[in-house]
């Protein structure tokens, strides 16, 4: 017999609903970790764009050790776009996991280290208006440095360094 009220959350999301607008600078990121002496991939869920209500924005950002390090699956309005700009996206197991986003527009960012850099999740379909995809690099990616399995999502994907990473 389980008693369910003694069960710990372990993953728990940064779950925007509305809109988020966090801009650092080159010398001063705005970090979203685990707090975990010994932190590890999946120690907290990530950042979930839930229900978009407006233009987001992560810059100068460090995101590290979530399930998804970021991941658009949620609800709202797809008119909308989360700009996604000169970040640091480690030890995750997603970094980016795009789902039902209106229009993302991810450029000059470093994703490394992660289980998978970037993955288009096939419940993009009929969700996603544009994906701008440019001058990232994403290395040492243990699963796969991009992985497109939607049908549908315009994109635009130019000058990105993609290396090392698994099969």
């Amino acid at each position: 017999n389980v008693d369910d009220s003694s069960a710990l959350i372990t993953s728990v999301w940064l779950c925007v609903m509305g809109r988020l607008v966090a801009e650092g600078t080159p010398d001063n990121l705005i970090t979203f970790t685990s707090d975990a002496a010994n932190p590890q991939k999946g120690d907290w869920a990530g950042i979930l764009f839930h229900e978009i209500t407006g233009d987001s924005s992560l810059q100068h950002c460090l995101v590290e050790y979530g399930e998804d390090a970021i991941n658009t699956s949620g609800d709202g309005d797809t008119n909308y776009t989360i700009k996604i700009h000169n970040n640091h996206i480690r030890y995750s197991e997603d970094g980016i996991l795009l789902s039902s986003v209106g229009n993302a527009d991810i450029q000059y960012n470093t994703i490394h280290d992660n289980n998978e850099g970037i993955e288009y999740h096939k419940s993009m379909q009929g969700y996603c208006k544009s994906v701008t995809l440019e001058n990232n690099i994403i290395v040492y990616n243990s699963d796969t440095g991009i992985y497109n399995h939607s049908k549908g999502c315009p994109y635009v994907t130019s000058y990105n360094d993609v290396w090392s990473n698994g099969v």
